[in-house]
């Protein structure tokens, strides 16, 4: 049975895609450039550097002063734009409710991620999170989960990670546990153990 979860942030425990498209595309416009916001999409649910590389390729842009805008544009977004998935609140709140513990990895900057789970005052679901600026190699590295569990001595097979994508689950793979996918947007079938179409009424067994 699983006791704790080790959530992805991003398209998992909040719903920050748009944004993150939104900001992205604002930032390019200003640059005089227009691009569809469908093809934001799939660059930016890889991660926000390979964004800026793939925009800055197509349309021979600098990386920096377009990683600018979109922090820029990004950083005037507020928190209410990043709302928890349906279901989410009731989740983290069952697992401690079972005597588990909720765990956040993510490759989002520890100040943005605080400020949003502040917002929707979420802070205390969590009993650990770990952010890119700490300094572990980022997912599909298994280091981030491997830190936590020997942390926190948990029992991998008590233990499940829940994300998004692809390096979700080949990271909590590697670090041997079990694995669950979210397809809330549009994720692509892998080999997790789980497969989530909707939190709500979701049961940990």
């Amino acid at each position: 049975m699983i006791k704790h979860i080790i959530w992805d942030f991003d398209g998992t425990l909040f719903d920050t895609y748009p944004g993150i498209t939104l900001a992205a595309q604002q930032a390019l416009a200003e640059m005089g450039i227009d691009m569809p916001q469908t093809m934001f999409d799939p660059l930016v649910k890889v991660n926000l550097d390979y964004c800026v590389e793939q925009i800055s390729t197509l349309f021979n842009v600098d990386p920096e002063s377009y990683l600018a805008g979109f922090r820029l544009k990004y950083g005037s977004l507020s928190a209410e734009t990043s709302p928890p998935f349906p279901g989410v609140l009731e989740i983290c709140q069952a697992v401690i409710d079972g005597g588990g513990q909720n765990f956040i990895v993510t490759h989002r900057s520890r100040a943005g991620g605080e400020e949003i789970l502040r917002f929707h005052q979420m802070q205390d679901l969590f009993k650990d999170a770990i952010y890119r600026d700490d300094g572990f190699p980022l997912k599909p590295d298994p280091a981030m989960f491997e830190h936590l569990i020997e942390k926190y001595n948990l029992k991998k097979e008590e233990t499940l990670a829940v994300g998004d994508r692809a390096l979700d689950i080949e990271a909590g793979r590697a670090a041997g546990i079990q694995t669950a996918l979210f397809l809330g947007l549009d994720g692509a079938l892998l080999q997790a153990d789980r497969i989530i179409s909707d939190f709500s009424g979701w049961k940990l067994v």
